[in-house]
């Protein structure tokens, strides 16, 4: 290295600043290479307390990741401050494995290190924090006391919101206490918290402290925007009236969220109704901050207050929005009339958007019953029900209009394989859909066709994908599906609407009550899924039965559906299966095939490794809940369980279904149920 001799410091000092410069040049890297071996080190420590996942926590062996902490302690060159890093990631493993002496014992040495007083004070509060975590509260405040910290973060992790609520108080009323310490205070009374609902507590610490605050800095009120959006949008419109004024004081308040105040003032004046929301709704109109569909939906409300249409579609007449913002706005006028109590004008704005915007005839596909449906792509590929019209349709509706901002929030969710330019990378042709039903369950067909498919099976191409939704009716949870081609490998559980309860079931590859299978096909791919009636069992469809069901396929140049959607998951564009076929007889048939399934899951929840066996269990359930409750019911259940024969009646199979069926499928509800009851039984028994 070069070094210039300076033309101010004498040749001595010269001599001094090239030995520093050297010093410098050497330790530099060493301490650059320190962070970033100990930052690998404690990746790789991380990486083996995850490994451990899932186990108790006295079978978890912490000594691997204790090794390769103690390989950064012992790294040449250490400064103070990296010393202090290794040792608090030691310290804060002995705590995660309850070791709570050793890991105070490990803060401790960094009160005797080199290092600046504020990293020390930092020891002090990892000390005390370990008494918290150890449950030993009282000596983790009398340390917190002893060394100035922060006693209302304490007392928030120890769940104590009364001396929380006083520590904050004392310094509020502490005329001499700093503004930045009296505002922190102020934002971290257990009012605020997201959880509260005591907008009392709330109402009067605003009103007693914000004004002051306010005049040192209006954008303080901002911070009332989190408790007005959880609190008062929608559901307190006392609430919405009180803070709106406040939080409009602030300068810095966005366009957006100043939108968001006034709609609520909207709803909160619509919950008054008469005098009140037309008041409102005129100021709105020509609020000129607010966008144009918000002071048109202003306008609208007060125009379809009246009984006469005329100054409706003069608003919509006028109106310079493109025709989706301009609808946008005459629904949401409908719904804050609505929501005013004003049936009569709703439904009459209602009306006029439904004459001015007819929708769309709803997309609908026939579901025959057949003795023995396609059930893989290539009987599909052979089937004769591919030529029958009723029982095919096409997702040939385009996606709407804001796949850009889908692709640009939402693509963590799924990787969509799409793109928002109509002319993506080459021709995507249509899209078939096909469905049938038999004895087993439903059985849906997607052909892809893609005129590129030989580049996507070689991976040089992206395929899209499918994104599909299924309810077994209007008012059913429903499942999501996502599948990417070419492979259009399917988790039947990958998103979860509605969690198991003795009325909703998820599908399963491990149980059979779900298949899928795709596979390359003339000209493209072709995509099968299956759901059994098991899922079903207690909804079972009959003619004229309308199911619900979405596809959308993601192409290279877009997005295409079935039902039409504006938007994922928007519930209300879902397209229909219609039932067809279902005879009396073919009923019974499909009631034969699930009274033998539902057997079968009885038997696998009465085994003694079951939560359902485990009650006879003198160590691990309840011997006398047991007798009392589940004994009986089992042995009701085991005498429905002669009646199931290969060549049983259509008698027995409807008595069975409809006595037996619901117990058998939903046997560890059912008994959960008779535990709670029965646990309430034994509580109360003394009173």
């Amino acid at each position: 290295m070069m070094i210039k001799k300076s033309k101010i410091l004498p040749p001595a000092f010269a001599v001094v600043a090239l030995l520093v410069a050297s010093v410098a040049d050497a330790q530099a890297p060493n301490q650059s290479a320190n962070v970033q071996q100990i930052e690998a080190l404690s990746k790789e420590a991380d990486a083996q307390v995850a490994a451990l996942a899932g186990k108790n926590l006295s079978d978890m062996d912490l000594s691997a990741a204790h090794a390769t902490l103690a390989k950064a302690l012992q790294l040449p060159g250490l400064t103070g401050p990296e010393q202090v890093n290794v040792l608090r990631k030691i310290g804060q493993l002995y705590q995660r494995a309850d070791q709570f002496k050793e890991a105070r014992d490990t803060f401790e040495k960094i009160k005797s290190l080199d290092v600046p007083d504020h990293l020390k004070r930092e020891a002090d509060r990892l000390v005390a924090d370990v008494y918290a975590a150890e449950g030993r509260g009282q000596e983790a405040i009398e340390l917190y006391r002893k060394h100035k910290l922060d006693l209302i973060g304490l007392y928030q992790k120890l769940g104590d919101d009364d001396a929380r609520q006083a520590e904050c108080m004392a310094v509020l009323n502490n005329a001499d206490a700093p503004d930045a310490q009296r505002w922190s205070a102020f934002t971290r009374l257990p009012c605020w918290d997201w959880r509260s609902d005591d907008t009392a507590a709330l109402r009067a610490a605003v009103e007693k402290f914000m004004p002051a605050f306010l005049e040192k800095e209006p954008n303080r009120a901002l911070h009332l925007m989190r408790k007005f959006e959880s609190q008062g949008i929608g559901k307190d419109p006392a609430f919405v009236r009180w803070a709106a004024p406040t939080l409009l004081k602030a300068p810095r308040l966005t366009d957006q969220d100043y939108r968001k105040i006034k709609s609520a003032l909207l709803a909160a004046a619509a919950s008054s109704g008469g005098d009140a929301l037309v008041a409102e709704a005129k100021s709105l109109s020509s609020d000129e901050r607010l966008d144009d569909e918000m002071r048109l939906w202003a306008r609208l409300v007060v125009a379809g207050l009246g009984e006469s249409p005329e100054p409706v579609a003069a608003a919509v007449k006028e109106s310079v929005l493109p025709a989706a913002q301009t609808a946008a706005a005459v629904a949401n006028a409908a719904r804050t009339i609505l929501s005013s109590g004003n049936e009569p004008a709703g439904r009459r704005l209602e009306a006029f958007y439904d004459q001015t915007w007819p929708r769309p005839a709803r997309a609908e596909i026939v579901c025959k019953y057949i003795d023995d449906a396609p059930f893989d792509v290539g009987s599909w590929i052979a089937s004769p029900l591919l030529k029958d019209k009723k029982s095919t349709a096409s997702l040939n509706r385009p996606y709407g209009d804001n796949l850009k901002f889908l692709l640009e929030t939402d693509s963590a969710v799924m990787g969509r394989n799409t793109s928002a330019e109509k002319d993506g990378e080459g021709t995507v042709e249509r899209t078939d859909f096909h469905t049938a039903c038999d004895d087993d369950g439903i059985h849906l067909f997607l052909r892809a066709h893609d005129t590129r498919a030989a580049e996507v099976a070689r991976g040089t191409l992206g395929g899209g994908s499918f994104e599909m939704y299924f309810a077994p009716g209007a008012h059913q949870a429903y499942y999501t599906f996502l599948a990417d081609l070419p492979k259009g490998k399917i988790d039947p559980q990958g998103f979860i609407t509605m969690y198991e309860n003795p009325m909703f079931r998820l599908p399963s590859l491990e149980n059979e009550t779900f298949r899928t299978q795709t596979q390359a096909v003339e000209g493209g791919f072709g995509l099968y899924m299956f759901l059994s009636w098991e899922l079903f069992y207690d909804k079972l469809p009959s003619n004229g039965t309308r199911w619900q069901f979405e596809s959308i396929r993601w192409t290279r140049n877009g997005g295409y559906s079935f039902g039409g959607s504006e938007s994922v998951h928007n519930r209300s564009s879902f397209g229909d299966i219609v039932f067809d076929g279902l005879s009396p007889q073919q009923l019974t048939a499909i009631k034969r095939t699930i009274v033998f399934s539902a057997v079968k899951k009885y038997r696998e929840a009465k085994r003694s490794t079951e939560p359902v066996g485990n009650w006879a269990d003198p160590v691990l359930g309840d011997p006398a809940f047991h007798a009392a409750k589940v004994a009986p019911l089992l042995e009701r259940l085991d005498a429905a369980v002669l009646l199931v024969k290969a060549d049983m009646s259509d008698a027995d199979v409807e008595k069975v279904f409809s006595e037996a069926v619901p117990l058998w499928m939903e046997l560890p509800h059912h008994v959960a149920a008779l535990r709670a009851a029965y646990l309430q039984d034994v509580m109360l028994a003394g009173e």
